[in-house]
């Protein structure tokens, strides 16, 4: 800018001197012209002015040259950049090598020139021009890139070359070119830069592949791309419960069935296919999806779910569904959807199978049901149950129908009166619940005497009206028979005599009945009371008082004869009834006889098993007590004993000295008097009280014994006494038992209180621990005693003891030698370590003795003590390592060790040695010879440039060692500074041979200075390496070169064809022309010396290379041309290279060859097998000559020839012509090995075939050839004519195959027809599976002249014929076979070579069926043979092969009406022969009854059966029922009643005795046994009979029944019942919390709850809390008796546990007895909780410009302390307590089960001023806690500034208006808040500007500027406060002409005073001008 502003103030300074200058004339033109000029500039910006004044080059051209001359490149960017205006910038493109710059660049300004990359020439880096005066352009020198080819080739996935793929390079430069027939490509490239090959195929099944070049430098040859098939994965995914086909990789193109199988129960629920779902999978056990033709990766997801099915019901009426799985789902009436789920069975073999039951309510049946909508079934018997099976295979519907049960009412009546109901029949039909009445009129004369309703006796119930009786039937509920009898009094016979339609005997107490005798207690009663319609009884005729009237009651013994009734209240006895009974009263006590004991010992330490017999006269023996006490009150029951006939009882088992006391009761409860046994029981075991050692029998010797620590040892057998203690109760001591360790080692009898036991060393030698045991006489055993043990008396310190003679052991282990010499000797170089150790195991060591070099040593070098007493602590084993160190001698050291054992026995001396060698050995000579000891000098080869070697060199090399030595080990050769070889020493010499390997291959050089070193045995090695000169060698200078590298030959020559056909390419590489060879011989280090090359042995280059100078190159060239090619067309190139060391190379040798032959076309075959007859011309085939027959499609084989010498034929290219549709494209396809190739002629082709064959070096013949012309016959046609014919008779059997049946011989006509081609060959068989010895078969064939040939058939019939073919012939045959499934079959071949085949299928049975009839009951009643009592099962056998059972006719008779079914025939096949397959079925004969049986058969082929002989029998076998049913049912848990019940037994039985009847009851309660309920008198009713029993008592029962009827018949097992009556409430306790109490400690309930019918599985606990309902916190429950004790884990000290809790516990025992406790509670052990509201979560911790009230929550489990509530408030750091009322009020809710919440509104006048504000809280609640807000765990703390102040803005020295001279202007401005300061924004010219903060300082750079700028300053507080604040117009420059113009008072000033001095000047020149005119007048 100032450059500029200079050439402007020289252009005024300039124009000022003109004015001056010119003449007077012109002064008022220039100064005009000046004052227009000052005003012009005062009005134009500084910018138009440095424009206006810098000087533009109009062209500037940039040129590209190669240095000399431009390079006509167009569009290369150039891009000019002012270097001092980065925003002055310009690009231009080239055009023929120039790029031109227009009006842009400006002299003297410096620029940057910036040049794009340009393909082909390095890159050109930025440069700088300023362009002067006359300066336009500017030549940039390009420097071009060299170029190289890159090649390659590509293959296919076979490694075939592939020809025609697309092959792209990429990189610096891009191409795309196309692979050759050979899949060759190559691209010219620049060098040095990276390039990407990619090859494309043609087909989209490969993969695109890549090769990367880098920086290649010259021609390059890429690596073979070969194709790869694409590879799709076809990923599959399963869940659970099935399998998929895994996830698999596949090739481009092809096919992939996945397919997914569930489970067993299992199906698919999901299937998708790329995620789209495949519905037609949903719900399939199996599914496979396919892709075709796969040409992208695809997914299969597949899920599984478990098969389930539906039932739906729908019931109307009242009823219920019971489902199999104990669910029952009742309707009240109307219907019902009932839907219930199962899972399939996971066994497809066992589907899953529901029973579901329909049972209607009481008073209703099935009437209808439907299943799967299907036919309804009906029913009408009364309380029909439904049940059906369902296979789960499929969703079924179940629809049921109920209705009321519907009964007849009948009444039956004989003679002597009449029966009637309202409509005056005697039977009717009634709903149920419906009522209805008799009437009865008797006879005069006779007296009604019996009515009964069904079973029962309803007499009592009739009302007498005026000359009848009524009997009314209310709510009826089944179907009723009613019986009505009038009789005359007679004498009356009864079976019960006790209970029956007379009268009932009854008892105080059960009576005792044995026969007619019923005995009874003294003090019972019998009361005889008479049943109704009798109201009065007597006995034994007798009119005396007592013993008639409307009871009797008998207190004493008394027989009574006879019993009668009355049916009125005084006379008329309607009956008499003999009983001939006998009350007893019994009074007698059992009799106790011989009590026995068991054990029978006198003295026992167990309880005794007590045996005691007892009889007793009448009533019989109820139970035996007994009681260690004369006390009966105290006794308990003994157990009845089977075994012994006695009762039997245990004792008690604790001890005891005295008698126990018997009493037996009778069944009565008379006692006898008690009965005493003796018991002795001693419990208490004896002890083991003192252990005495000694080494004699007979006194206390304590030698050779020492007691240790660790056991008691010696070398001598040891004498152990052991001494027992009895007390208390004793029976005294008995025995003494010794054991060894676990085992008995001797049980001795005491003697007094001891026994002595000897201990050997056979024993004890490895040691053992003892102790001993005491037995008593009773038996006890007193504990197993150590000696040791507290309380014994003993000099034994351990229980171990061990006698032990042998010596201990000791062992020398020195370290491992650095050397073992032939003697065995040790060598070492240094002092060497011993490890030894002592060994005893037995005995322990006592001591140790070692020497060194015959010094004893005190410690070892670890310091540890040698010579000390090892036996204060037992020890097996010592180690001591010691060092020759501690005395040591060079060559010999020798070391003993002596072990002493505790038991005193001294080891063996053991002795080792050891010897020292720290001398190294010397190099003493160097021997150097050829290898094999020849001269060296004959091996060298000296050259003018270099000493050669290239043989092997051997160097001897001698050492020697001294002093005390092991012996010299090794000598290692050097060469230079490495090791070369070491090697073991043989006399002191070692020989080296140079290289060490025979040269046999190439090798590197020898090239080193040598010399050695010896190592002895043990390591020692001659420090500094010895090297040979003339002192100790034979050669005189250290330095050896061996060069053995054969020289090398690199051969190039063009690549052999490529592509061959393998099946015949000849091997070698081939061409088709000659070859040229380009040889390179090396040797790069000795040199050339002979170069030898020959092809086929032609001697073509000999060069001897002898020079001064060494040749390590040379090159040559050859031609195939210059020799001659062998037969087999190979040339072999040999080349031999020997350089100057002697050194040979290997013979190259190349072999190719060359095949300029054509191949050529040999002939045209067709494949034999579709030949009959060939014609012996080659002229076309004329239909009519029959000359050739073929068939459809009809392979054509070509064949090719190349003559040697050749490559092998490659390919035969062929086409056809067509007569119709004339010439095929021409088709290429490789021969096979035999030079062939086949394709196929279709049906009916005319015409001509053309072929030309290619060999494998492409030579190929120049036309086509031919064959002669051909017609071929299609199948198609063949088979339009029906070519075989079967006829035979017709027959009106079918088989069960549907296959005819004949019963007999059959004639089949068989019949061949071709009318086309001719009948050629017919073969025929006849087969059957059976009867095969019948099967026949033949063939017959027709020569061309339409003879047979020979072997065929002669009975065939040519029954057509037309020239020389036959068109039909026939022939018939008879088929005889027995069997099933006879085939006849027949084949035929035309002369076409076509075939037909058919077969005819019947069968034969010319068999008769068998029938047999076999039962499975062959055991009749002994006396009636026909008469069977249980089930009968008839087999009915039919042996018959073709077999119908619905042809067989059978006929049984039952005279009680139930015909039983036959069974579904069961086939038994006999493969073998089908004769002898049967079938059978089965009648099962299940009902009572007589029974007849015929049967009758005949076959399918209408073959009957012999006649059967009729069967006849009887089946009786009904047995009795027993039903059992109660009047309470309400059980739970299965069995559990809280109510008493009452059993009633019912059996139904014609034949009854009630004796017969055996109940099997036991009771007990919690463990203790009770007794068993009484049954009641039985009564009886017709055939049903009842008793009751009656379960009142707490108590566990279980009931049991067993009865035979008189004919032997059982009643079928009855399942023993077994229940529970359970009155009583469970216990149930909760601690560990109070009811209604606040807890801040350990908060952990405690239920405790029982019941003797404990049910677990009913206990309830529930705890629940008023914030998180009910909560499952941690406890644990341990069982007690008869319940359990569930305790809560102190409840988690978290602050979510706070709450208040209610505890409820609930017990229901098995039998429903129900206990229930509840208690509520707090756990408050954090105190309260804090909220705060909206605003006060928005200010906490932050700054408002706005004052509220403060409003937050306090929430705790329990009610606060009003008192103790305080608020604090901080501000400014200054604290104030808050009063309630005045600054804050408080609000509570909560409470009553509830939390407590007090809401605290704190008012905002506290807040008005600005400030930081903190709100504290205090609150202490019911528990205890102390809360406070700022807690750190509450997370609670209330703090908050208020700022209502704006913040201030203060510039210094920054002003609006004012002008700043400067580049940049640094402005500094003081930002202030009195709080905190949010943010600071800066606006310079309305852009925010960057600055830096100093304390309250804000600074920031103004850059200058032209035009006036303005500054925006914008403060916000943290409380939002906004403050703005501008500064306007300020100027900042250094321009001063700007400056001036923007100052307006100046520059308006400077324009008035330029005007004045223009005034000024004017006026003097004009005045001047006036004078000077004055001056000339």
């Amino acid at each position: 800018m100032g450059k500029t502003l200079d050439i402007k103030n020289t252009c005024i300074r300039g124009g000022v001197k003109m004015i001056f200058s010119k003449s007077k004339t012109m002064v008022s033109k220039i100064l005009a012209g000046f004052l227009a000029l000052i005003m012009l500039v005062s009005v134009i910006p500084l910018g138009a002015l440095v424009t206006a004044f810098a000087t533009t080059i109009d062209n500037y051209t940039m040129s590209l040259t190669d240095g000399a001359d431009i390079i006509a490149l167009d569009d290369v960017k150039i891009t000019i950049k002012n270097k001092n205006d980065v925003e002055k910038v310009l690009s231009q493109t080239s055009k023929n090598g120039i790029a031109t710059f227009n009006n842009f660049i400006e002299e003297d300004e410096t620029y940057i020139v910036s040049i794009d990359s340009i393909v082909g020439y390095k890159n050109v880096a930025d440069f700088e021009i300023t362009p002067t005066a006359g300066e336009s352009n500017k030549d940039v020198a390009l420097t071009a890139i060299g170029k190289i080819t890159i090649s390659g080739k590509v293959v296919d996935e076979n490694d075939v070359a592939y020809s025609g793929a697309s092959v792209a390079i990429s990189g610096y430069t891009n191409a795309t070119t196309t692979t050759n027939a050979s899949g060759e490509y190559s691209f010219e490239v620049y060098e040095g830069q990276n390039y990407t090959i990619k090859a494309t195929a043609k087909e989209a099944k490969y993969e695109e592949k890549t090769t990367t070049i880098t920086n290649p430098t010259k021609d390059y040859t890429c690596d073979t791309l070969k194709f790869d098939v694409k590879q799709y994965t076809i990923a599959t995914t399963a869940g659970n419960n099935g399998t998929i086909t895994p996830t698999e990789s596949v090739e481009y193109g092809s096919n992939k069935v996945v397919q997914a199988v569930a489970n067993d129960g299992y199906r698919i629920e999901s299937y998708k296919v790329n995620g789209q779902e495949q519905s037609a999978a949903k719900g399939e056990k199996e599914y496979a999806y396919t892709f075709s033709n796969i040409t992208e990766a695809h997914k299969v997801d597949v899920s599984f779910i478990r098969q389930t099915y539906k039932i739906t019901f729908t019931v109307s009426e009242n009823g219920k569904v019971t489902y199999n799985d104990g669910t029952v789902q009742e309707v009240a009436g109307g219907s019902v959807n009932i839907e219930k789920i199962f899972n399939e069975s996971t066994d497809p073999a066992n589907p899953t199978k529901i029973e579901l039951t329909a049972t209607p309510n009481a008073n209703y049946r099935v009437s209808q049901v439907i299943v799967d909508n299907g036919k309804p079934e009906t029913f009408s018997e009364n309380d029909k149950t439904y049940t059906k099976e369902f296979e789960m295979t499929k969703d079924h519907s179940f629809v049921v129908e109920f209705k009321l049960n519907t009964y007849t009412v009948e009444v039956n009546t004989g003679e002597n009166g009449s029966v009637t109901f309202p409509n005056g029949k005697s039977k009717i039909t009634v709903n149920h619940g419906d009522n209805t009445e008799l009437k009865i009129i008797p006879q005069i004369g006779y007296e009604l005497t019996s009515l009964t309703v069904g079973s029962t006796e309803s007499i009592e119930k009739i009302a007498e009206k005026d000359g009848y009786y009524v009997f009314a039937l209310e709510n009826i509920t089944q179907d009723t028979q009613i019986s009505v009898e009038f009789t005359k009094i007679n004498i009356a016979n009864v079976t019960d005599k006790i209970d029956n339609e007379y009268y009932t005997i009854s008892f105080t107490n059960p009576a005792i009945v044995k026969g007619n005798e019923y005995i009874i207690k003294d003090g019972d009663v019998v009361t005889i009371t008479p049943k109704a319609p009798y109201k009065r009884v007597k006995i034994n005729r007798s009119w005396a008082s007592g013993e008639t009237g409307k009871t009797i009651v008998i207190s004493k013994s008394k027989k009574i004869d006879s019993i009668f009734v009355s049916e009125r209240n005084s006379g008329g006895w309607s009956d008499e009834i003999p009983v001939n009974i006998q009350i007893r009263v019994d009074n007698t006590a059992p009799t106790v006889g011989t009590v026995s004991k068991t054990p029978n010992v006198d003295w026992n330490n167990d309880k005794y098993s007590i045996f005691v017999p007892v009889t007793d006269d009448y009533a019989g023996v109820d139970k035996v007590v007994y009681s260690p006490n004369n006390d009966i009150s105290a006794a308990v029951n003994a157990e009845w004993n089977n075994e012994h006939q006695a009762y039997q009882f245990e004792t008690i088992d604790t001890e005891y000295n005295g008698n126990y006391y018997i009493w037996a009761y009778d069944l009565l409860g008379n006692v006898s008097n008690p009965t005493q046994v003796r018991v002795q029981i001693d419990r208490k075991a004896p002890t083991v009280t003192a252990f005495t050692y000694s080494t004699s029998e007979t006194s206390v010797v304590e030698d050779f014994i020492k007691f240790l620590t660790f056991g008691t040892v010696s070398s001598k057998s040891i004498y152990v006494t052991v001494t027992g203690s009895d007390e208390d109760i004793t029976s005294g001591l008995k025995e003494i038992t010794l054991y060894k360790g676990s085992d008995v080692f001797e049980t001795k009898t005491t003697t007094g209180n001891t026994a002595t036991f000897k201990l050997t060393e056979a024993e004890f030698k490895n040691g053992a621990e003892i102790s001993a045991t005491v037995t008593d006489i009773a038996g006890n055993v007193s504990n197993n005693t150590k000696p040791t043990d507290e309380g014994e008396t003993t000099k034994a310190k351990n229980n171990t003891v061990k006698i032990d003679t042998a010596k201990p052991e000791a062992t020398i282990q020195p370290d491992e030698a650095v050397y073992t010499d032939g003697d065995g000797k040790l060598w070492y170089n240094r002092n060497t370590a011993l490890n030894i150790v002592a060994t005893d195991n037995n005995a322990g060591i006592c001591s140790v003795e070692i020497k060194l070099n015959g010094e004893s040593l005190k410690t070892d070098v670890e310091g540890k003590a040698i010579d000390t007493d090892f036996s204060a602590a037992y020890t097996t084993s010592e180690k001591f390592v010691i060092n020759t160190a501690q005395n040591a001698v060079d060559g010999e050291n020798v070391i003993e060790v002596i072990v002493t054992n505790n038991a005193g026995v001294q080891s063996e001396t053991k002795i080792q040695k050891v010897y020292i060698d720290t001398t190294a050995p010397d190099i003493a000579n160097f021997e150097v010879t050829r290898v094999g000891g020849k001269a060296l000098d004959k091996i060298l080869n000296f050259l003018t440039f270099g000493i050669f070697f290239n043989d092997q060199v051997e160097v001897t090399v001698t050492a020697s060692d001294s002093n005390a030595t092991s012996g010299v080990k090794t000598i290692t050769f050097f060469a230079g500074e490495k090791v070369f070889e070491t090697k073991k020493v043989e006399n002191d010499k070692v020989t080296f041979v140079i290289p060490t390997d025979a040269i046999t291959d190439e090798t590197k050089h020898f090239d080193a200075v040598i010399s050695a070193k010896a190592t002895d045995n043990t390591g020692n090695t001659t420090q500094i390496a010895v090297e040979p000169n003339t002192e100790n060698s034979n050669v005189k200078d250290s330095g050896l070169m061996i060069e053995t590298i054969k020289p090398t030959i690199d051969v190039e020559f063009p690549e052999a064809v490529t592509g061959k056909n393998t099946n015949t390419a000849t091997a070698g590489d081939w061409y088709n022309s000659d070859v040229k060879f380009a040889i390179t011989a090396n040797d790069a280090d000795a040199g050339l010396r002979n170069v030898l090359i020959t092809i086929n042995d032609k001697e073509l280059v000999n060069d001897n290379l002898y020079a001064s100078k060494k040749i390590t190159s040379k090159e040559y060239e050859v031609n195939t041309a210059d020799a001659v090619r062998a037969d087999d067309g190979s040339y072999t190139l040999k080349v031999i290279v020997t350089d100057n060391a002697g050194n040979v190379s290997d013979t190259y040798s190349k072999t190719i060859f060359k095949d300029v032959d054509k191949p050529y076309i040999t002939g045209f075959d067709f494949a034999t097998d579709k030949y009959i007859e060939g014609s012996e011309t080659k002229s076309t085939v004329e239909v009519t000559d029959y000359g050739f027959y073929f068939k459809a499609d009809t392979k054509v084989t070509i064949s090719s020839k190349d003559d040697a010498p050749t490559a092998g034929v490659k390919l035969i290219t062929y086409y056809t012509v067509d007569v119709d549709s004339g010439k095929s494209e021409e088709i290429t396809e490789l021969v096979n090995k035999d030079n062939c190739i086949d394709f196929t002629i279709k049906a009916n082709f005319k015409g001509q075939i053309y072929a030309k064959a290619t060999d494998n070096v492409l030579n190929v013949a120049s036309d086509f050839v031919n064959p002669d012309s051909a017609i071929v016959e299609s199948p198609e046609k063949h088979e339009k004519e029906e070519h075989i014919a079967f006829s035979k008779s017709p027959t009106e059997y079918k088989t069960q195959e549907e296959t005819e049946l004949y019963a007999k011989d059959v004639l089949v006509t068989l019949t061949v027809t071709d009318t086309y081609s001719g009948i050629r060959n017919i073969e025929w068989e006849v087969v059957a599976p059976y009867d095969t010895e019948n099967n026949q078969s033949g063939k017959v064939s027709v020569n061309n002249d339409q003879t047979f040939a020979e072997g065929s058939d002669t009975d065939w019939k040519q029954t057509k014929t037309e020239s020389n073919l036959v068109t039909e012939m026939q022939k018939t045959i008879t088929v005889n076979n027995n069997s099933n499934d006879i085939v006849v079959w027949v084949k035929m071949t035309d002369r076409a070579g076509n075939t037909s085949v058919k077969q005819i299928k019947f069968s034969i049975d010319k068999t008769n069926p068998v029938i047999e009839v076999k039962y499975d009951n062959n055991v009749p009643d002994e006396t009636y043979k026909d008469i069977f009592k249980a089930n009968r099962t008839a087999t009915i056998k039919i042996t018959e092969r073709n077999f119908n059972g619905k042809d067989v006719i059978h006929r049984i008779t039952n005279t009680d009406g139930v015909i039983p079914a036959l069974s579904a025939w069961e086939e038994h096949k006999n493969t073998e022969n089908p004769d002898e397959t049967y079938y059978t079925a089965t009648i099962a004969y299940t009902a009572d009854g007589d029974y007849t049986f015929d049967i009758s058969y005949s076959d399918l082929a209408d073959n009957a059966a012999e006649k059967f002989a009729q069967h006849m029998f009887t089946i009786d076998k009904t047995i009795p029922t027993v039903v059992v049913s109660y009047d309470n049912n309400s059980a739970l848990n299965g069995n559990y009643y809280k109510a008493d019940r009452t059993a009633t037994i019912t059996i139904v039985e014609h034949n009854f005795d009630s004796s017969r009847v055996n109940v099997v009851g036991t009771a007990t309660d919690n463990g203790t046994a009770l007794s068993f309920p009484a049954i009641s008198t039985w009564t009886s009713n017709g055939d049903t009979h009842t008793a009751t029993i009656n379960y009142s008592s707490d108590s566990k029962y279980t009931f049991d029944i067993e009865f035979l009827d008189m004919a032997g018949n059982p009643i079928a097992d009855y399942t023993t019942e077994e229940f529970f009556v359970d009155k009583t409430t469970p216990t149930l306790e909760i601690s560990g919390v109070a009811d209604k109490s606040a807890n801040n400690g350990t908060v952990a309930p405690v239920v405790i709850y029982s019941d003797t019918n404990f049910n677990k599985d009913a206990v309830n606990i529930e705890l629940s809390s008023v914030s998180n309902g009910k909560v499952n916190y941690a406890g644990s429950a341990e069982d007690i008796a008869n319940g359990q004790k569930f305790t809560y884990a102190d409840f988690e000290k978290v602050q979510n546990v706070d709450d208040i809790y209610t505890l409820t516990a609930t017990l229901t025992d098995m039998a429903g007895n129900e206990t229930t406790k509840t208690i509520v509670f707090s756990a408050n052990r954090f105190g309260s909780v804090y909220t705060f509201d909206s605003f006060l979560k928005s200010i906490e911790g932050k700054y408002t410009n706005s004052e509220q009230d403060v409003v937050f929550t306090e929430t705790n489990v329990d009610t606060l302390d009003r008192e103790s509530i305080k608020l604090k408030l901080v501000k400014n750091g200054t604290p104030s307590d808050l009063k309630e009322g005045n600054d804050y009020t408080i609000t509570t809710s909560g409470g009553n089960g509830q939390w407590s919440q007090y809401k605290y509104v704190v008012n905002k006048a506290l807040f008005a001023d600005d400030g930081n504000y903190r709100l504290t809280i205090y609150s202490m609640d019911a528990a205890g806690n102390v809360n406070e807000n700022i807690d750190e765990s509450k997370k609670a703390e209330i703090s908050f500034g208020i700022d209502k102040t704006n913040p201030v803005i203060v510039p210094i020295d920054f002003e609006s208006g004012k002008q700043y001279p400067v580049e940049v202007k640094n402005v500094k401005a003081e930002v202030k808040d009195n709080l905190v300061l949010e943010s600071v924004k800066i606006y310079l010219n309305g852009e925010e500007v960057e600055y830096k903060v100093d304390g309250e300082s804000y600074i920031f750079d103004v850059p200058e500027a032209n035009e006036k700028q303005n500054v925006e300053f914008v403060a916000v507080d943290a409380a939002g406060n906004e403050y703005k604040l501008q500064v306007d117009d300020f100027l900042v420059s250094t321009n001063i002409f700007v400056r001036w113009y923007n100052n307006t008072p100046l520059f308006v000033g400077s324009i008035i005073g330029v005007v004045v001095l223009a005034v000024a000047i004017t006026a003097f020149i004009l005045f001047g001008k006036k004078k000077k005119k004055d001056e000339e007048k």
